[in-house]
């Protein structure tokens, strides 16, 4: 006699069917499909358009490098007493340290006035000249008799030079 077969009986054998069946099928993987960017870029290829936007992204930044060079030769004209090396020098670093401010001072007229200001500022001297280091004397000479004669021990000699030189 045969054993009753029972529900789990059932459930086992439907469950081993369908892996079989999983199994037995092959498996494919969905192609993605071409966004429209794509298709677009692509058409663009086929017509030859991309050449044409290439070569108008370089004109225009040709374009854009003079007008920056017609405004720099503009301001550079108005402040001749200051080297254009070092307002190009001043833009370099601040272009390291903050590229997207150095673009805006280098394409603004208003900016580039502003650096050529600051830069002359720093090349004029803040003091006056000291009158013993700027005198056309010796420098070395009056600070070695200051010294001597701090120290107390320049002779008569030195304290008498030192007198004739500074009356």
């Amino acid at each position: 006699m045969q054993a009753p077969i029972t529900q789990d009986m059932m459930n086992d054998q439907q469950q081993d069917t369908q892996q079989y069946a999983q199994q037995a099928q092959p498996q494919v993987q969905p192609q993605a499909q071409p966004t429209q960017d794509d298709e677009v870029q692509m058409a663009k290829q086929a017509l030859g358009l991309d050449v044409y936007e290439q070569q108008l992204e370089a004109m225009k930044s040709q374009l854009e490098q003079s007008r920056e060079n017609a405004i720099f030769k503009e301001v550079s004209s108005q402040f001749e007493d200051v080297p254009p090396e070092e307002v190009e020098k001043e833009i370099k670093e601040m272009s390291e340290k903050n590229p997207q401010m150095a673009n805006v001072i280098k394409s603004d007229k208003d900016g580039l006035e502003m650096l050529f200001k600051k830069v002359q500022s720093e090349m004029k001297p803040k003091e006056k000249p000291d009158e013993i280091t700027d005198s056309g004397d010796a420098g070395g000479e009056v600070d070695d008799l200051s010294k001597k004669i701090k120290d107390g021990t320049a002779s008569e000699i030195d304290l008498g030079d030192f007198i004739l030189k500074n009356s």
